[in-house]
């Protein structure tokens, strides 16, 4: 009851909305410049990053890796899927994520020009736990 009265009473939701489009416009400028094999999808309140692979380069699953493992490495721990957006985001939050976002697509840009993905892993490839099946 009191989510919904926040909700419903304050400029939460306007300010996700507000957050979320300047964050997915962001990542779809940082895409664009250095013109990396990704697909932003979605709407300011639930966004999702869909990489394709590169032939010969990476797999789409290992340039998902290495986008979500070096965010982590400078604080941000990103979704494996989508990106929720929160009513608690203030401009920073997003200027902070928008910087991270734009030094790792710089690093991965360049892995991919020099066919360095797979060196560069910091880790084994993730998968989406979730999606797999136990018998």
């Amino acid at each position: 009851k009191t989510v919904m009265a926040t909700l419903r009473d304050t400029d939460a939701l306007a300010n996700l909305h507000m957050h979320g489009e300047r964050y997915g416009h962001g990542l779809q400028e940082i895409f664009r410049e250095y013109a990396l094999p990704v697909t932003l999808l979605g709407t300011p309140v639930r966004l999702a990053v869909r990489w394709q692979g590169v032939s010969g380069v990476a797999t789409s699953q290992e340039l998902r890796t290495l986008w979500l493992a070096e965010q982590a490495r400078r604080g941000i721990l990103a979704g494996y899927g989508a990106i929720f957006p929160m009513t608690c985001w203030e401009a920073s939050d997003v200027t902070k994520l928008l910087n991270v976002a734009d030094e790792v697509c710089a690093l991965i840009a360049e892995a991919v020009q020099q066919q360095q993905v797979r060196a560069i892993m910091p880790c084994s490839v993730i998968y989406n736990s979730s999606a797999i099946r136990k018998e």
